[in-house]
Protein backbone atom coordinates (compact mmCIF):
# COMPACT_ATOMS: atom_id res chain seq x y z
CA UNK A 1 0.00 0.00 0.00
CA UNK A 2 1.02 3.59 -0.44
CA UNK A 3 0.93 6.35 2.18
CA UNK A 4 -2.64 7.52 1.47
CA UNK A 5 -4.02 3.98 1.32
CA UNK A 6 -2.66 3.20 4.80
CA UNK A 7 -4.40 6.28 6.22
CA UNK A 8 -7.66 5.23 4.56
CA UNK A 9 -7.38 1.66 5.84
CA UNK A 10 -6.60 2.90 9.35
CA UNK A 11 -9.65 5.17 9.45
CA UNK A 12 -12.00 2.63 7.93
CA UNK A 13 -11.25 -0.46 10.00
CA UNK A 14 -8.11 0.09 12.09
CA UNK A 15 -6.47 -2.84 10.33
CA UNK A 16 -3.21 -4.05 11.82
CA UNK A 17 -2.09 -5.67 8.57
CA UNK A 18 -1.38 -2.61 6.45
CA UNK A 19 1.84 -0.72 5.90
CA UNK A 20 3.74 1.50 3.50
CA UNK A 21 7.40 2.53 3.45
CA UNK A 22 6.68 5.19 6.12
CA UNK A 23 3.37 4.25 7.81
CA UNK A 24 2.02 1.16 9.51
CA UNK A 25 -0.87 0.26 11.80
CA UNK A 26 -0.26 -1.60 15.04
CA UNK A 27 -2.98 -2.42 17.60
CA UNK A 28 -5.21 0.34 16.30
CA UNK A 29 -2.37 2.86 16.32
CA UNK A 30 -1.09 4.59 13.20
CA UNK A 31 2.70 4.87 13.42
CA UNK A 32 5.22 6.86 11.44
CA UNK A 33 8.53 5.15 10.64
CA UNK A 34 7.51 2.25 12.87
CA UNK A 35 7.78 4.11 16.17
CA UNK A 36 6.11 7.56 16.29
CA UNK A 37 2.44 7.17 17.24
CA UNK A 38 0.48 9.63 15.10
CA UNK A 39 -3.11 8.55 15.81
CA UNK A 40 -5.18 6.01 17.70
CA UNK A 41 -8.50 4.74 16.34
CA UNK A 42 -11.14 4.54 19.06
CA UNK A 43 -14.08 3.78 16.77
CA UNK A 44 -15.24 4.40 13.24
CA UNK A 45 -16.32 7.89 14.25
CA UNK A 46 -13.74 8.80 16.92
CA UNK A 47 -9.95 9.12 16.65
CA UNK A 48 -7.13 10.53 18.76
CA UNK A 49 -4.56 12.54 16.79
CA UNK A 50 -1.12 13.53 18.10
CA UNK A 51 -1.02 17.29 18.72
CA UNK A 52 2.60 18.11 17.97
CA UNK A 53 4.83 18.24 14.89
CA UNK A 54 5.88 14.88 13.55
CA UNK A 55 9.60 14.07 13.18
CA UNK A 56 11.51 14.53 9.93
CA UNK A 57 9.10 17.23 8.69
CA UNK A 58 6.40 14.63 8.02
CA UNK A 59 2.97 16.03 7.15
CA UNK A 60 1.12 13.10 8.72
CA UNK A 61 -0.71 15.24 11.33
CA UNK A 62 -2.03 17.65 8.69
CA UNK A 63 -2.87 14.76 6.37
CA UNK A 64 -4.86 13.04 9.10
CA UNK A 65 -6.72 16.27 9.84
CA UNK A 66 -7.67 16.59 6.19
CA UNK A 67 -8.82 12.97 5.98
CA UNK A 68 -10.91 13.28 9.17
CA UNK A 69 -12.46 16.55 8.01
CA UNK A 70 -13.45 14.87 4.76
CA UNK A 71 -15.28 12.29 6.89
CA UNK A 72 -17.24 15.08 8.62
CA UNK A 73 -15.28 14.78 11.85
CA UNK A 74 -13.93 17.74 13.82
CA UNK A 75 -11.37 18.38 16.59
CA UNK A 76 -13.06 18.53 20.00
CA UNK A 77 -10.09 19.48 22.16
CA UNK A 78 -7.61 17.87 24.50
CA UNK A 79 -9.32 18.40 27.87
CA UNK A 80 -10.68 14.89 28.30
CA UNK A 81 -9.18 13.01 31.29
CA UNK A 82 -9.84 9.66 29.63
CA UNK A 83 -7.29 10.57 26.94
CA UNK A 84 -4.51 10.31 29.50
CA UNK A 85 -5.93 7.08 30.88
CA UNK A 86 -6.23 5.51 27.45
CA UNK A 87 -2.79 6.55 26.17
CA UNK A 88 -1.12 5.26 29.34
CA UNK A 89 -2.89 1.89 29.29
CA UNK A 90 -2.90 1.24 25.54
CA UNK A 91 -0.12 3.22 23.93
CA UNK A 92 2.26 3.09 26.91
CA UNK A 93 3.68 6.47 25.96
CA UNK A 94 3.51 8.41 29.18
CA UNK A 95 2.57 12.00 28.52
CA UNK A 96 1.97 13.19 24.96
CA UNK A 97 -0.48 15.82 23.67
CA UNK A 98 -3.52 14.45 21.85
CA UNK A 99 -6.68 15.92 20.36
CA UNK A 100 -9.97 14.04 20.19
CA UNK A 101 -11.69 14.04 16.79
CA UNK A 102 -15.27 12.84 16.29
CA UNK A 103 -18.57 13.60 14.62
CA UNK A 104 -19.75 15.55 17.69
CA UNK A 105 -18.77 16.02 21.33
CA UNK A 106 -21.35 13.63 22.80
CA UNK A 107 -20.35 10.83 20.44
CA UNK A 108 -16.63 11.43 20.90
CA UNK A 109 -16.76 11.56 24.68
CA UNK A 110 -18.97 8.47 24.88
CA UNK A 111 -16.65 6.48 22.61
CA UNK A 112 -13.54 7.67 24.46
CA UNK A 113 -14.90 6.86 27.92
CA UNK A 114 -16.25 3.50 26.79
CA UNK A 115 -12.87 2.52 25.36
CA UNK A 116 -11.06 3.74 28.47
CA UNK A 117 -13.46 1.71 30.62
CA UNK A 118 -12.85 -1.37 28.49
CA UNK A 119 -9.08 -1.02 28.68
CA UNK A 120 -9.15 -0.39 32.44
CA UNK A 121 -11.16 -3.59 32.85
CA UNK A 122 -8.59 -5.55 30.87
CA UNK A 123 -5.76 -4.05 32.91
CA UNK A 124 -7.24 -5.31 36.19
CA UNK A 125 -5.64 -8.12 38.15
CA UNK A 126 -7.04 -11.64 38.37
CA UNK A 127 -9.53 -12.71 41.03
CA UNK A 128 -10.60 -16.12 42.27
CA UNK A 129 -13.10 -16.62 39.45
CA UNK A 130 -10.42 -16.07 36.84
CA UNK A 131 -11.85 -12.75 35.62
CA UNK A 132 -9.97 -9.45 35.99
CA UNK A 133 -11.11 -7.15 38.77
CA UNK A 134 -12.22 -3.84 37.22
CA UNK A 135 -10.37 -0.81 38.53
CA UNK A 136 -12.00 1.80 36.29
CA UNK A 137 -12.35 4.48 38.97
CA UNK A 138 -8.76 4.16 40.21
CA UNK A 139 -7.38 4.39 36.67
CA UNK A 140 -9.66 7.30 35.83
CA UNK A 141 -8.65 9.25 38.94
CA UNK A 142 -5.00 8.83 38.07
CA UNK A 143 -5.61 9.97 34.52
CA UNK A 144 -7.58 13.01 35.67
CA UNK A 145 -4.84 13.95 38.12
CA UNK A 146 -2.19 13.85 35.41
CA UNK A 147 -4.46 15.94 33.18
CA UNK A 148 -4.89 18.58 35.91
CA UNK A 149 -8.63 17.91 36.23
CA UNK A 150 -10.71 17.20 39.36
CA UNK A 151 -9.94 13.59 40.19
CA UNK A 152 -13.44 12.67 41.36
CA UNK A 153 -16.72 12.72 39.44
CA UNK A 154 -20.13 12.70 41.09
CA UNK A 155 -22.91 11.79 38.67
CA UNK A 156 -26.17 13.29 39.94
CA UNK A 157 -29.27 11.87 38.23
CA UNK A 158 -32.65 13.54 38.73
CA UNK A 159 -31.23 15.75 41.48
CA UNK A 160 -32.47 19.36 41.55
CA UNK A 161 -30.35 22.28 40.40
CA UNK A 162 -30.22 23.86 43.87
CA UNK A 163 -28.87 20.66 45.38
CA UNK A 164 -26.34 20.31 42.58
CA UNK A 165 -25.01 23.82 43.20
CA UNK A 166 -24.67 23.08 46.92
CA UNK A 167 -22.73 19.91 46.16
CA UNK A 168 -20.40 21.76 43.79
CA UNK A 169 -19.68 24.31 46.53
CA UNK A 170 -19.19 21.69 49.24
CA UNK A 171 -17.12 19.01 47.52
CA UNK A 172 -13.47 19.74 46.77
CA UNK A 173 -11.58 18.11 43.89
CA UNK A 174 -14.88 16.90 42.44
CA UNK A 175 -16.73 17.56 39.19
CA UNK A 176 -20.51 17.25 39.20
CA UNK A 177 -22.09 15.67 36.14
CA UNK A 178 -25.79 16.49 36.30
CA UNK A 179 -28.34 14.55 34.23
CA UNK A 180 -32.13 14.65 34.28
CA UNK A 181 -34.12 11.43 34.02
CA UNK A 182 -34.37 10.62 30.34
CA UNK A 183 -31.02 12.23 29.51
CA UNK A 184 -29.01 9.16 30.48
CA UNK A 185 -29.86 5.48 30.76
CA UNK A 186 -28.61 3.33 33.65
CA UNK A 187 -26.38 1.31 31.33
CA UNK A 188 -24.78 4.53 30.03
CA UNK A 189 -23.67 5.82 33.43
CA UNK A 190 -20.48 3.78 33.48
CA UNK A 191 -19.16 5.58 30.40
CA UNK A 192 -18.69 8.73 32.52
CA UNK A 193 -16.38 6.82 34.89
CA UNK A 194 -18.11 8.22 37.99
CA UNK A 195 -16.58 7.99 41.44
CA UNK A 196 -20.05 8.16 42.98
CA UNK A 197 -23.62 8.13 41.64
CA UNK A 198 -26.36 10.09 43.41
CA UNK A 199 -29.96 9.40 42.32
CA UNK A 200 -33.17 11.10 43.39
CA UNK A 201 -35.20 8.02 44.34
CA UNK A 202 -38.07 9.81 46.02
CA UNK A 203 -40.36 8.64 43.21
CA UNK A 204 -40.81 5.46 41.20
CA UNK A 205 -38.66 6.67 38.29
CA UNK A 206 -35.63 7.14 40.51
CA UNK A 207 -36.21 3.92 42.43
CA UNK A 208 -36.39 1.97 39.17
CA UNK A 209 -33.25 3.75 37.94
CA UNK A 210 -31.30 2.59 41.01
CA UNK A 211 -32.43 -1.01 40.52
CA UNK A 212 -31.50 -0.82 36.84
CA UNK A 213 -28.05 0.55 37.74
CA UNK A 214 -27.37 -2.52 39.82
CA UNK A 215 -28.72 -4.85 37.13
CA UNK A 216 -26.62 -3.25 34.38
CA UNK A 217 -23.40 -3.85 36.32
CA UNK A 218 -21.79 -1.01 34.37
CA UNK A 219 -21.00 1.30 37.31
CA UNK A 220 -18.05 0.42 39.53
CA UNK A 221 -18.87 3.09 42.10
CA UNK A 222 -21.10 3.53 45.16
CA UNK A 223 -24.73 4.43 44.46
CA UNK A 224 -26.48 6.79 46.89
CA UNK A 225 -30.26 7.19 46.74
CA UNK A 226 -32.06 10.34 47.89
CA UNK A 227 -35.19 9.08 49.67
CA UNK A 228 -37.81 10.22 52.16
CA UNK A 229 -36.44 9.70 55.65
CA UNK A 230 -33.33 7.96 54.27
CA UNK A 231 -35.39 4.87 53.55
CA UNK A 232 -33.23 2.21 51.91
CA UNK A 233 -33.75 1.33 48.24
CA UNK A 234 -32.94 -1.87 46.41
CA UNK A 235 -29.71 -1.43 44.46
CA UNK A 236 -28.42 1.47 46.58
CA UNK A 237 -25.29 1.31 48.73
CA UNK A 238 -26.44 4.17 50.96
CA UNK A 239 -29.18 6.78 51.25
CA UNK A 240 -29.59 10.43 52.24
CA UNK A 241 -32.71 12.16 53.51
CA UNK A 242 -34.58 14.16 50.88
CA UNK A 243 -35.96 16.50 53.55
CA UNK A 244 -32.49 17.45 54.78
CA UNK A 245 -30.41 20.19 53.19
CA UNK A 246 -27.81 19.02 50.67
CA UNK A 247 -25.20 20.30 53.11
CA UNK A 248 -26.25 17.54 55.48
CA UNK A 249 -25.44 14.97 52.81
CA UNK A 250 -21.85 16.13 52.42
CA UNK A 251 -20.16 14.09 55.20
CA UNK A 252 -21.46 10.81 53.75
CA UNK A 253 -20.69 11.81 50.18
CA UNK A 254 -17.14 12.88 51.09
CA UNK A 255 -16.53 9.53 52.78
CA UNK A 256 -17.78 7.60 49.78
CA UNK A 257 -15.85 9.73 47.31
CA UNK A 258 -12.69 8.88 49.24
Amino acid sequence: MDYAEVITAFLEDGSGAVFSPTLNVERGCLKLDGWWSAAFRISGRTVLVRDEPAPDDSTIVADLAAALTAREMAPLGADFPAIVLLTYTVLDLGYAPWVLWSTDRAAGEADLNARATEESFLEGGPVSGGMPEPQNTDHARGGRRVAGMPTRVLLAVGVGDDATVALEDGLADCRIEHRAFGEIAPDECGSLLPTLVLVDATGPTGSEFVVALQASDGVRAPVVAVTAGSEMRAGADATVDASASPGAWLPLLRDLLG
